[in-house]
């Protein structure tokens, strides 16, 4: 065998081993970026959240009590299952750095009034596992209903998150777009007034 033949089959295992070592790079660095980025998204939100401010009040139009939802069971709600008592609706996506920030004070509000005569909502149109994957990652325990986008810019537009209170009589009554703290201790006697407490 010559010289230039034993050269030439020298290359090869080089070129592969260079090859296979960019491929594994580029890989690596591909889902490294993927990981990192659904973890980081929690954490980001995590460390909004002690920064949010308490929202300012402003009124709005009615709630459709026509509509319905899917709850995480799987099962059809109407919201006329919430008529002729206080409800306070928390609109997301489980994709928002924002809307999770939020969605974890909005717990906190759900905690304090859960006993009263109110209701506590958070509507998305966000895909079920991503949902789920947020229940567990931020532990929330809020009734998450999916809807259809149509109704949800029919409350807040196209903007995330944001936060309506609506009233016994079905008035939104206080209407707020963007980050908030919902959890603070200022908005509890709000509440407590809508139902009477």
């Amino acid at each position: 065998m010559s010289n230039g033949n034993l050269k030439r089959r020298a290359w090869k295992p080089f070129l592969f081993g260079f090859l296979l070592g960019i491929f594994l790079t580029v890989f690596l660095a591909v889902f490294g970026i993927v990981i990192g980025a659904k973890t980081l998204k929690f954490w980001i939100a995590k460390k909004e959240m002690v920064s949010l401010k308490t929202p300012k009040i402003q009124s709005h139009q009615n709630l459709d009590y026509s509509a319905t939802a899917i709850n995480m069971e799987g099962k059809e709600i109407s919201f006329n299952d919430f008529r002729n008592k206080p409800l306070f609706i928390f609109v997301w996506h489980p994709e928002c750095v924002h809307c999770l920030s939020t969605l974890m004070t909005v717990q906190k509000l759900y905690d304090e009034i859960k006993d009263m005569n109110m209701s506590v909502l958070a509507l998305t149109e966000g895909k079920k596992q991503d949902i789920e994957k947020v229940q567990k990652e931020l532990n929330i325990s809020i009734p998450i209903l999916m809807v259809k986008k149509e109704f949800l810019r029919s409350l807040c537009g196209d903007n995330v998150p944001c936060g309506l209170i609506i009233n016994s009589q079905g008035g939104i009554v206080y209407s707020h777009v963007g980050s908030a703290n919902w959890g603070d201790t200022e908005i509890i006697p709000y509440f407590m007034n809508l139902v009477g407490n």
